[in-house]
């Protein structure tokens, strides 16, 4: 099985409806990520983000939501702060969830 995947050097990136693997690379600055809204994925759909540079503990990675209406377990985010680290998501039409 392949997964559509991609690295993002960027500070700021906006996940698509598309994504299944994000390789972040922390080595030079923070990566902030916006999930899409529930509303535009279909229930069961999984993204998984990937700290690729290995700098997490000093540029960490945030992963927050679209809006206040798509919660992640919640919060508005979830933050990556271990060299290496991954988040692991999951959408079932109405809420992100951690998984």
């Amino acid at each position: 099985i392949r997964y559509p995947s991609r690295a993002v050097s960027a500070a700021a990136d906006t996940i698509l409806a598309t994504d299944s693997l994000i390789g972040a690379d922390s080595t030079s600055n923070v990566v902030v990520f916006t999930l899409p809204a529930v509303s535009a994925i279909a229930a069961g759909v999984v993204i998984t983000v990937k700290d690729i540079g290995g700098a997490a503990v000093t540029n960490n990675i945030t992963v927050q939501q679209a809006s206040a209406a798509d919660p992640i377990d919640g919060s508005n985010s979830t933050i990556i702060s271990a060299n290496y680290g991954s988040v692991r998501l999951f959408c079932n039409g109405a809420a992100w969830f951690i998984i």
